[in-house]
């Protein structure tokens, strides 16, 4: 599985919003200091903002925030959000696409699988941000 450049960037930009929580940021600014295109950075940020998990602000002291506490965000919504649901396998995603889904040999392997990532990405922005002061302090 490969985690999109849209997945990849949403994470990053809504750790960087969970880092200076509290404090809009315009998009020029989260563009600079992440590292992403300001084009491609607008159509995340929308699409995360109709996900619920960004607010904006009109305005001259306007921009984004998150929608909820660092504590609330789950990486898998993040990239759930930008990329649709998360699935190693395409047949876990659309069973009807797969003519033998019921007798799979392989299924149980996949669905396991896909079962422990689904646990991992369930940590929270908090949590990102934790384990990044961590490493910082080794």
């Amino acid at each position: 599985m490969k985690i999109s450049a849209r997945g990849e960037y949403g994470v990053k930009v809504m750790a960087f919003l969970a880092s200076r929580c509290g404090k809009p940021h315009t998009l020029k600014t989260i563009s600079q200091e992440c590292g992403i295109p300001y084009p491609f950075l607008a159509r995340i940020m929308l699409d995360l903002k109709r996900a619920q998990l960004l607010r904006s602000i009109r305005g001259t002291k306007g921009g984004y925030l998150l929608s909820k506490t660092p504590q609330e965000i789950r990486v898998k919504e993040i990239l759930e959000a930008l990329g649709g649901r998360i699935s190693l396998v395409e047949c876990l995603k659309t069973k009807s696409r797969c003519l033998n889904f019921e007798e799979c040999l392989t299924r149980p392997f996949w669905t396991n699988l896909n079962l422990s990532l689904e646990k991992m990405l369930e940590v929270s922005l908090a949590d990102l941000l934790e384990d990044q002061k961590e490493v910082k302090n080794k």
